[in-house]
């Protein structure tokens, strides 16, 4: 009878340790090995050339990068342009003889340089300019003292740095009306000699009129003012004459005049 033989196959070797196949997947899948090395343990020489890649997050610098640079500081002084913050007053009427502020404020880094130019001429006013009635207030307001007719107009501020420019226009109106004599003595008087006399002569007019008299013997006097101690001429332009004599007869003539013009009225 013929003999059969059992043989028997040893099971296959694993490939890997036992230790590393029960070792969880989630862990396993972290380790990445080349098929051709061995694991070796590192060393710290090599810790000095290790680069370590991360993902920053929102809003910060990627320090670890070796192509992320970090700026540096740098602390730059503000600039800003000129800007004029006055507004509303592109017409401005003032009555003649009285001042009138024209206001320019701005803004801006560094301070702006403020100017003023009357258009129709041409003529221009700085901080630094020395022109009568004519003044730059710190703020950049001009100030016209005792404005005249021909001062009416259009006026320029400009505003400067070296950032930039910013320019407003003004116009300015200057109010004036010719005098008029609304009540005076009647136009022929009589006084007994040694007797005083009054003669009034009221005007109405922007500015306010002067009053002044002329004297039949040519000279002339003004409100407010005392030549001689029978004579007085009120602010309201009333003329008082003491101590009449017969010197004092003649035409005395009432005048009120400003800017705008004038008015006369003679009395006997």
């Amino acid at each position: 009878s013929s003999v059969s033989r059992v043989t028997t196959t040893p099971k296959s070797t694993p490939l890997l340790p036992t230790h590393l196949i029960k070792t969880p997947i989630h862990l396993a899948q972290g380790i990445i090995t080349k098929s051709t090395s061995t694991m070796q343990p590192h060393r710290n020489s090599d810790r000095n050339n290790q680069r370590i890649l991360s993902i920053p997050k929102d809003g910060e610098q990627k320090l670890n990068s070796p192509t992320a640079t970090q700026p540096a500081p740098s602390f730059q002084a503000l600039r800003e342009g000129p800007k004029i913050t006055t507004r509303g007053y592109q017409a401005l009427s003032i009555p003649a003889e009285m001042d009138a502020v024209l206001p320019c404020d701005a803004i801006g880094e560094p301070k702006p340089f403020l100017t003023w130019t009357k258009v129709s001429t041409g003529a221009l006013v700085t901080v630094n300019t020395r022109i009568p009635r004519f003044e730059i207030f710190k703020n950049g307001s001009l100030v016209i003292r005792k404005v005249q007719l021909q001062d009416r107009g259009q006026y320029l501020c400009t505003a400067q740095n070296p950032y930039g420019v910013d320019k407003m226009f003004i116009t300015l109106t200057v109010v004036a009306r010719q005098p008029k004599i609304v009540a005076s003595h009647s136009k022929d008087v009589t006084v007994y000699l040694g007797e005083t006399l009054k003669m009034e002569c009221q005007a109405i007019g922007i500015p306010a009129p002067h009053i002044s008299w002329i004297f039949p013997d040519g000279n002339v006097m003004h409100a407010g003012s005392a030549v001689d101690s029978r004579i007085i001429i009120s602010e309201n332009g009333t003329l008082t004459l003491k101590e009449t004599t017969f010197s004092d007869r003649g035409i005395f003539k009432c005048i009120a005049s400003n800017v705008a013009g004038a008015d006369s009225r003679p009395i006997r």
